[in-house]
């Protein structure tokens, strides 16, 4: 008599579980194609959407007042940076700007050659253009001191030519080697 080969109930069950186990594993069948679902994330974007712009205020002189400042706003792409806000200032004033009475002392040509943020401090390298400046000198850092600081979180300003500091001049207190809105009070714009 031949005995057959019998598979222990154990074993039998054993690999009914494992056949189960790796069925649900797989890789479902559908009958036709099915949308992915949408991934989702917790974390904010680091940039501003495409297409999306801002605005970052300019801060010109006006003729008739005595040189008072006046806040003029400028539409950007992308956030307001102290990098473009000066770019925006130096190419002032527009020809709407001009119709309105409004002017800078900022010498044509001017350019900030490099630009760091420290804490509260903004550090301003100024191009060449800048020794070009005469009588309307402090009006001049006035527009430039009150552009940056109208940035968050600046609120003093240093100045340099040629890698050399420059201690700006002030209203009231001679020159210094940072400056803030308050050094330029009588320049001060009448919304602040």
């Amino acid at each position: 008599m031949t005995r057959g080969t019998r598979v222990s109930p154990v074993r039998l069950l054993l690999a009914v579980v494992l056949l189960l186990a790796s069925a649900a594993c797989g890789i479902p069948t559908d009958d036709a194609p099915r949308p992915l679902a949408e991934a989702t994330t917790t974390t904010e974007p680091t940039t501003a959407p495409p297409g999306g712009s801002d605005q970052v205020s300019v801060f010109l002189s006006q003729a008739d007042r005595g040189g008072q400042l006046v806040r003029v706003e400028r539409t950007i792409d992308g956030p307001p940076t102290p990098t473009v806000a000066l770019e925006l200032l130096f190419g002032s004033p527009l020809d709407e700007d001009t119709a309105r009475g409004l002017t800078t002392s900022i010498p044509s040509g001017t350019s900030a050659v490099a630009v760091s943020v420290d804490d509260d401090l903004i550090s301003i390298e100024m191009s060449e253009e800048w020794e070009q400046l005469g009588t309307g000198a402090t009006a001049a850092y006035a527009q430039v001191v009150f552009t940056v600081t109208d940035l968050p979180g600046i609120e003093q300003v240093q100045f340099s030519l040629g890698g050399d500091p420059i201690d700006a001049p002030t209203v009231n207190e001679g020159t210094k080697p940072a400056v803030g809105r308050s050094d330029y009070a009588s320049f001060a714009p009448e919304d602040g």
